[in-house]
């Protein structure tokens, strides 16, 4: 109980709680009032940032595209593979001290982390790594040099791939690099499915290496169903993919 009361009173100062019970204030003044309009003006908000941001929906939504892929163990690839593609999930900040870990958004560390693994079990394949345009190109062999002597990688197995505005330009630019040899695509596992169907669809050979899997089972309590800062934001994470996935399949491509 005394955890719950700590996590209501933290609540009470996010900038959503407030949202919510103000339209729940005017949605129940409407109602004694007995004003239609202003029922239908509060209640439609009110329900929109409900389901937007209710925690147990956006598990359910993500944990069902992060199911799509179990996690790469190595110990089950038949054959080695000729290259490891890392998307980018953000970009890093050089300006910051302390390298690496201080410069790194957390999306794109856990990608690097994984695409790490993967290819010190694969001593042999390639690292490519999708940089954004929004880093000055003079900073990221520094950043990849520091980040390939961190995980003890080779640092010329690590190629960076300039230029990608989204998935279907990183898709492309993997494709004109590797050609027709296999590899394992290394991205959020929430994001896998549509990213794979993508790389398929500029005739990518890739195998799934999903990472950075954000749905999990947790308890479920009267806390859990409050409008959250943080479940709207997976919330946002999955509504995006399944767009997405809308638009892959209205191309006539197949999901894996």
């Amino acid at each position: 109980m005394l955890s719950f009361i700590k996590k209501l009173i933290t609540a009470c100062f996010f900038p959503l709680t407030w949202c919510w019970a103000v339209l729940l204030v005017g949605f129940v003044v409407s109602a004694l009032q007995r004003s239609r309009w202003g029922m239908v003006a509060t209640g439609l908000p009110l329900a929109i940032i409900w389901m937007g941001a209710n925690g147990p929906l956006a598990g359910f939504l993500l944990g069902h595209l992060e199911k799509v892929h179990p996690p790469f163990v190595v110990t089950d690839v038949a054959s080695a593979p000729a290259w490891i593609a890392v998307l980018g999930g953000g970009a890093f900040n050089p300006e910051l001290p302390g390298g690496i870990t201080t410069q790194t958004q957390e999306v794109f560390w856990i990608r690097l982390s994984e695409g790490a693994r993967l290819a010190k079990a694969f001593p042999e394949a390639e690292l490519l790594v999708s940089v954004s345009d929004e880093v000055p190109r003079t900073a990221v062999p520094g950043f990849l040099n520091a980040y390939a002597d961190l995980f003890g990688i080779d640092a010329e197995r690590v190629v960076p791939l300039y230029g990608a505005r989204d998935t279907e330009d990183e898709a492309r630019l993997v494709s004109k690099r590797v050609g027709q040899s296999p590899g394992i695509l290394v991205t959020s596992a929430f994001h896998m499915r549509r990213a794979l169907c993508q790389f398929r669809g500029n005739e990518v050979t890739a195998t799934p290496g999903p990472c950075g899997y954000l749905a999990r089972d947790r308890r479920l309590g009267v806390g859990s169903f409050l409008p959250n800062e943080d479940a709207l934001s997976r919330m946002r994470l999955a509504i995006k993919e399944y767009v997405g996935t809308l638009r892959e399949r209205m191309r006539g491509r197949a999901l894996g």
